[in-house]
């Protein structure tokens, strides 16, 4: 096979090439950027403690609504400014799957939407402790325990989030209140008004 390339072919190519240039500064550009999804204010409120095991269980004035930023093609970052989920990329391979191949969708801040079937995890990726300066000393992640009192009300069941340690203590010092034990708060809540 003999190909030979024309004048059309190498115009082709430059464009594919300042094309690719551009691609990949973009991708670059969304991967370095700090949106401000990262400073968002939280408005929501503390209406209780409650002793669970040895940590204590937030209840809140209503559900912690997490913003999903994605960087780059491995990171999902969703937070409210106290809480946080993180997600990272991995290829499911046969029966290996994230959250057991359950699909659901993660609505972006870019009004994208990720459809996730198994391939993204629960995972604190090296891009995520680069954009959110998370390290061992003063801006670890830590485990959260939170729920909204309405939820409560329906089941007395706590979700799990993480947070940065100095976020989720600052948000904690807000709440002055009784510390309840985790059934004296159940019976609480069960009590017609």
């Amino acid at each position: 096979m003999n190909w030979k390339m024309t004048d059309k072919d190498f115009d082709n190519l430059e464009w594919l090439y300042k094309h690719r240039l551009f691609v990949n500064k973009l991708i670059e550009m969304e991967t370095t950027m700090k949106p401000s999804t990262l400073n968002i204010s939280m408005t929501n409120e503390i209406i209780a403690v409650v002793k669970f095991n040895d940590r204590e269980a937030l209840v809140l004035k209503e559900e912690p609504k997490l913003i999903y930023t994605k960087y780059g093609t491995d990171t999902i970052i969703g937070t409210d400014g106290v809480f946080y989920n993180f997600y990272g990329y991995e290829e499911p391979k046969g029966s290996w799957t994230a959250f057991a191949g359950r699909k659901f969708d993660l609505e972006l801040d870019n009004g994208k939407v990720e459809k996730c079937y198994g391939q993204w995890w629960d995972s604190i990726t090296k891009k995520a402790i680069e954009v959110l300066g998370i390290n061992e000393t003063d801006n670890k992640v830590i485990y959260a325990t939170a729920c909204s009192v309405e939820n409560l009300k329906k089941c007395y069941v706590f979700h799990g989030y993480k947070g940065l340690s100095k976020k989720i203590e600052e948000f904690r010092n807000t709440y002055t209140g009784k510390v309840y034990d985790y059934m004296e708060y159940e019976k609480l809540l069960r009590q017609k008004p």
